[in-house]
C-alpha cells in the first residue's frame, strides 16, 4: 500500500481448533479433506500426490490416504499460503529446509511446566531439541533415514526436508486432537444421565451456579432458569404451524425432554442442525455413524450421510409456521422417480393447480443461513484446485451415473402410521424408509451455493466475531440474526430459517445456554489449554514494521487471574438483547 509492504489478512473468520478434532471436512467451505494425502488438503481429489519412503533403492515416492485425517489436511494448507504464513512460491521442501535450521520456537517462551513441552523448554527461549530430531522420534525411519538426496524439480533435498509436509500435518492434527473440551457448567449438569435415552429428569442445577457466579462476577445477571429455559429452547423441536411465536416453554432439563414434549412442550430445533455432544451435523460420527433416529437403518441400507434431502420449503405462512405442508392440505402428490412433490389445498375443491412443494439435495452439515449474499462466497459450491465441485453432492451428480449413490431423506409427518418401524408418525417409501430418500438423481435440484460449515457452538462465549464472515459481534446478535430469519433471503437458504417471534426473556435464555457451553479449563488455559508464549502482530507506527502484543507463556495449572475475555471484552455478551 502506497509502496509500503504491509501484512495481508484473509476474508474469513477462523473457527477455534479446539474440538476441531471431530470435524469430518475442515475450512468452512469443507475443502481440505477427510483423508490426508501426506501433501495438500485436498486427499484423494489429487491423484499426484506423493510421499517419499525409503526403498530399496534409496527414496522412493508412495502414494498414502490416512482416513478421518481433515485436521491434517486442514494444517498443510496456511503454511504455503502467502497471504496467511508464507511467501510465494516456497514449498513444504524449502519450509522443511528452512525450520531444519532454526531452534524451535526460538522466539517464544515456554513455561516449564508446559503439559507438552516443559521438559525441553530453554530457560531462555524455545526449546532444547531440534525439530530434526523431533521428527526422528515421532516418525520411523523409512520416511526420513537415508543419506540420498530427493531431487525436486527446485533443487535437491533430504528427505526429511522433502517430507515436511507429512511431518507438519500429521504432527499438528495430533496435537489438536489433545484440544478436546468436554467438561462446560452444561456437561456437568447432563453427566448423571449418562447414555441414557430418553435423558431422565435432572433436579440437580449446582453445576450451573457456577455460570451464574461468573457472571455476576462482571455485573451481569443470569439465572438458572435462564439456562435450563435456553436448554429447551435449543434442544427440543419446533412445533406443529403455527410454530412460532413460543408461548409455553416447558424444562427438557428437569422434566426429561421426552416429558416436556408428553406436556406440549416445543422448542427451535437448534439441535437438529447443532447434532450431538459435537454440536454440529458437519462431525465424523454424524457424517459416518449418524446421530439422529433412524440413521442407523440408513446406515445398514447402504445410504450416504454425507449428504440430504429435503422438503426445501416450511414457511408456508411466514413468520412462524414449520412445516412441509400449508395449514389446509388436503392431498400429496410424489413421484419417487423425480422427487416432484405438491400439494393439493382443500376449500370445498383442490386447488388448481397444486402449489409446488420444491425438494432439493445438499450436504449435509453444510448450510446457508443468509449471513452474506450467496454471490459474496460459493463456501462448499466453490471448486478444487482440479475442477472438481468441493461438494459431495454436485460431485457425485458429475459422475455418468450417479445413481447408485443412495441419499437420505426428509419426510412426512403423520401420527399414528408405522408406529412398529424405527420412523414411526412419517410416511414411509415402499423401501420402509422415510419418503424422499433414494437414489441420487444426476439433474435434481440442490441446494448448496453459499453454503457454510456447521461450527461447534462449545466455548462459543470465547469464538467472537461470529460467522464464517465474523459479521456479529455479540451472542445477542447472533440470536437477533435467527430471530430475523437471517440477514438475507438467498434462493439457497435453508428452509428452517425463518423469523423466530422470540421475548426478550427468551433469547435471553438462548444467550444464557451458550454462555454455559465454555469449559473453565479453555477459560483459563489450563491443559491441554496451555501453550508457549505468543506474539501476534498488530499493526505498525513504522511503516512495514509491525508492532507486536505479546501473549505470556502459560503451564499447566492455566492463568485463573487473567482468564481469556470474549472478543471486544467490554460488549455485553447479551448485546442488544433488552
Amino acid at each position: 500500500m502506497n509502496g509500503v509492504n504491509v501484512r495481508q489478512v484473509t476474508g474469513i473468520q477462523a473457527p477455534s481448533v479446539i474440538n476441531a478434532v471431530f470435524n469430518h471436512r475442515a475450512f468452512w467451505n469443507g475443502r481440505a479433506q477427510p483423508e490426508f494425502n501426506g501433501v495438500n488438503p485436498f486427499g484423494a481429489r489429487d491423484g499426484s500426490a506423493r510421499v517419499w519412503y525409503v526403498g530399496t533403492n534409496g527414496p522412493t515416492q508412495i502414494d498414502i490416504r490416512i482416513m478421518n485425517a481433515s485436521l491434517a489436511s486442514q494444517a498443510v494448507g496456511p503454511a504455503l499460503n502467502p497471504v496467511e504464513m508464507s511467501a510465494s512460491g516456497r514449498t513444504f521442501p524449502d519450509l522443511g529446509h528452512k525450520l531444519f535450521a532454526l531452534k524451535p520456537l526460538g522466539l517464544q517462551n515456554v513455561d516449564p511446566t508446559d503439559s507438552v513441552l516443559g521438559s525441553i523448554a530453554d530457560p531462555n527461549k524455545g526449546l532444547t531439541t531440534t525439530y530434526l530430531s523431533m521428527v526422528q522420534q515421532a516418525f520411523k525411519p523409512k520416511w526420513w533415514n537415508t543419506t540420498k538426496a530427493v531431487r525436486l524439480s527446485n533443487g535437491s533435498y533430504t528427505m526429511a526436508e522433502a517430507n515436511m509436509s507429512l511431518f507438519w500435518g500429521l504432527s499438528i492434527m495430533l496435537y489438536e486432537a489433545t484440544l478436546v473440551s468436554d467438561d462446560a457448567p452444561i456437561d456437568r449438569y447432563l453427566d448423571p444421565a449418562g447414555a441414557t435415552m430418553p435423558r431422565p429428569a435432572l433436579t440437580n442445577t449446582a453445576a450451573l451456579n457456577q455460570v451464574v457466579s461468573r457472571l455476576a462476577a462482571e455485573g451481569i445477571t443470569v439465572t438458572v432458569d435462564d439456562i435450563l429455559t435456553g436448554l429447551a429452547l435449543f434442544e427440543m423441536p419446533a412445533g406443529p404451524p403455527p410454530s412460532f411465536p413460543l408461548t409455553t416453554v416447558l424444562s427438557s432439563g428437569q422434566l426429561g425432554p421426552l416429558q416436556a414434549i408428553n406436556q406440549g412442550g416445543t422448542g427451535l430445533g437448534c439441535a437438529g442442525c447443532h447434532l450431538g455432544a459435537e454440536m454440529t451435523g458437519a462431525s465424523v460420527r454424524a457424517l459416518t455413524a449418524g446421530l439422529e433416529p433412524g440413521h442407523l437403518a440408513f446406515t445398514n441400507a447402504g445410504f450416504d450421510l454425507r449428504m440430504e434431502r429435503e422438503f426445501w420449503k416450511l414457511n408456508w405462512t411466514p413468520p412462524g409456521a414449520i412445516s412441509p405442508v400449508p395449514q389446509g392440505t388436503d392431498a400429496i402428490t410424489f413421484d419417487p422417480s423425480t422427487y416432484a412433490t405438491s400439494v393439493i389445498g382443500m376449500s370445498g375443491a383442490p386447488t388448481q393447480p397444486p402449489i409446488p412443494l420444491p425438494v432439493r439435495a445438499y450436504d449435509a452439515g453444510w448450510y446457508n443461513l443468509g449471513v452474506r449474499p450467496t454471490a459474496d462466497n460459493p463456501g462448499v459450491d466453490g471448486t478444487d484446485p482440479f475442477g472438481n465441485s468441493l461438494s459431495w453432492t454436485r460431485l457425485f451428480q458429475a459422475l455418468p451415473d450417479p445413481s447408485y449413490i443412495k441419499v437420505p431423506g426428509a419426510t412426512l409427518g403423520c401420527v399414528g402410521m408405522n408406529l412398529a418401524t424405527q420412523f414411526p408418525n412419517e410416511l414411509l417409501n415402499p423401501a420402509g424408509l422415510p419418503l424422499l430418500s433414494g437414489s441420487l438423481r444426476k439433474t435434481e435440484q440442490t441446494d448448496v451455493a453459499g453454503s457454510f460449515k456447521m461450527p461447534t457452538l462449545r466455548n462459543i462465549e470465547l469464538t467472537g466475531p461470529y460467522f464464517h464472515s465474523g459479521g456479529k459481534a455479540t451472542l445477542g446478535q447472533v440470536i437477533e440474526f435467527y430471530d430475523d430469519g437471517g440477514d438475507f433471503n438467498n434462493p439457497t437458504k435453508h428452509p428452517s430459517i425463518v423469523p423466530l417471534m422470540l421475548t426478550p426473556s427468551y433469547a435471553r435464555a438462548l444467550v444464557a445456554f451458550l454462555l454455559s457451553l465454555t469449559d473453565e479449563r479453555v477459560r483459563t488455559q489450563q491443559a491441554p489449554f496451555d501453550h508457549p508464549s505468543l506474539l501476534v502482530p498488530n499493526g505498525d507506527v513504522t511503516p512495514g514494521t509491525d508492532n507486536v502484543i505479546p501473549i505470556a507463556a502459560v503451564g499447566r495449572s492455566g492463568n485463573p487471574l487473567e482468564p481469556l475475555k470474549r472478543f471486544l471484552s467490554t460488549l455485553d455478551p447479551f448485546y442488544p438483547i433488552p
